[in-house]
């Protein structure tokens, strides 16, 4: 059995978790996962670094903020990164 390990970038960001790959963007938010080399989510971000669109296995979903927290979520669950 392979032992799974995570790895991380110079930053301290988690750039392999298992089998997945994170990539990051300004404010260092993940702006995509992949897992063997195949995208299975992407997010997009408002100008203040919230989370406004998520697409995790073709799943997409947006978000509503006000100026203090999230107004709308439709699903949260898919949000944790062991559940990818």
């Amino acid at each position: 059995m392979e032992k799974q390990c995570n790895a991380y970038d110079a930053a301290g960001r988690m750039v392999k978790d298992g089998n997945k790959a994170l990539s990051y963007g300004w404010f260092n938010k993940v702006m995509n996962i992949s897992e063997n080399g195949k995208t299975v989510a992407d997010y997009d971000y408002t100008v203040d670094g919230q989370l406004a669109k998520s697409n995790v296995s073709g799943k997409e979903e947006s978000f509503v903020w006000d100026d203090l927290a999230n107004i709308e979520v439709p699903c949260m669950g898919f949000l944790k990164l062991t559940c990818l």
